[in-house]
């Protein structure tokens, strides 16, 4: 009897975890009985949106996971929520839906770090903020949770210190070598490093969806030139390939936009920029995040910028504000 006790708590056991090739998210939010949420990676290690479905305030969503990956729900007033996920493991979110900050995260050891220190900064300033983040990365540099701390509150900051991010990156590598987040901010810390040193981008050579080369040279030759990275599974991606849309009919030829692409699928990004009369030349590999042109433009995030004046880079990751101030000088109104 008490051997079949121990075989049914098993299976009981078995039945609510998930397996060792998924990653399940779970929970309850109060002050919501239905809605949805998107679901994304940053890292490109989920490919397009899961939709998270509200019922009862109640939701659940197991998601494909071979090796641990950066998750971000969406919530309706575009906040987000970082998820650490890994293959066979459970994350249980309970909160307030009005007080979306506070909810907390438990199921592993990242998302309790994080968890923590979201905790811990509350009510702190930027700067303080940034201290504790750099803090906890030294304390932790084998974790996910630090390359997600330095893209967030190192780096995501009006004047990084790329030679700071680049000691973190090279810590965290003796812990970590294999983690896509930290390979993609690696990148973006050389590429701003090298442009502080010769104020110029490296020479490539790509070609576009529709076959056609672009170069180094071509950004050289413009007096401003806009590099925009963005993906058709990404909201705020959509808003940008609209602006951009505009900015061009508004620079009459003075400023050169270029986008990378960074949807898995070629043929749908051909067809996104025909349905929508998008006539920039964009880049697209199927590649994602690990493709050549994301790695020279050192761009980690949906959407992501770089922008160049005669071939200097002058910009990089700035809000659309600040991009569109940037060009107000080059357009007609």
């Amino acid at each position: 009897m008490k051997k079949f006790l121990l075989f049914a708590f098993a299976l009981i056991l078995t039945a609510c975890g998930t397996d060792s090739h998924h990653f399940k998210i779970e929970g309850r939010l109060l002050h919501l009985n239905q809605g949805e949420f998107y679901v994304y990676s940053p890292t490109g290690d989920l490919e397009g949106l899961d939709t998270l479905k509200v019922q009862a305030g109640r939701f659940a969503l197991e998601i494909p996971c071979e090796r641990p990956m950066v998750l971000m729900i969406v919530f309706p007033n575009f906040s987000q929520q970082v998820i650490f996920a890994e293959p066979g493991k459970t994350v249980d979110i309970k909160g307030d839906a009005s007080h979306l900050s506070e909810m907390t995260i438990k199921g592993t050891a990242d998302n309790k770090l994080m968890d923590n220190f979201r905790k811990r900064i509350v009510n702190m300033s930027p700067p303080e903020q940034k201290r504790i983040a750099i803090e906890v990365i030294k304390e932790n540099p084998e974790t996910a949770v630090a390359p997600y701390l330095l893209m967030t509150y190192v780096l995501d900051d009006r004047n990084p210190d790329y030679k700071q991010a680049a000691d973190l990156i090279k810590l965290m590598e003796e812990k970590q070598k294999d983690n896509n987040l930290l390979n993609m901010l690696k990148d973006k810390v050389n590429i701003m490093r090298q442009s502080a040193d010769n104020g110029r981008i490296p020479g490539f050579v790509l070609t576009d969806v529709n076959g056609g080369r672009v170069s180094s040279s071509d950004l050289a030759k413009a007096q401003l030139a806009v590099v925009i990275a963005w993906s058709s599974a990404n909201y705020e991606s959509l808003g940008m390939m609209q602006q951009i849309k505009m900015w061009q009919q508004q620079s009459g030829g003075r400023v050169k936009f270029l986008s990378v692409s960074l949807d898995p699928s070629v043929e749908q990004v051909r067809t996104f920029m025909k349905n929508n009369q998008i006539s920039c030349p964009t880049i697209c590999d199927g590649n994602m995040f690990d493709g050549k042109a994301a790695r020279i433009f050192g761009f980690y995030n949906l959407p992501d910028n770089a922008l160049f004046r005669n071939g200097q880079l002058i910009g990089h990751s700035l809000s659309q504000q600040e991009l569109n101030n940037r060009l107000q000088p080059y357009l007609s109104h």
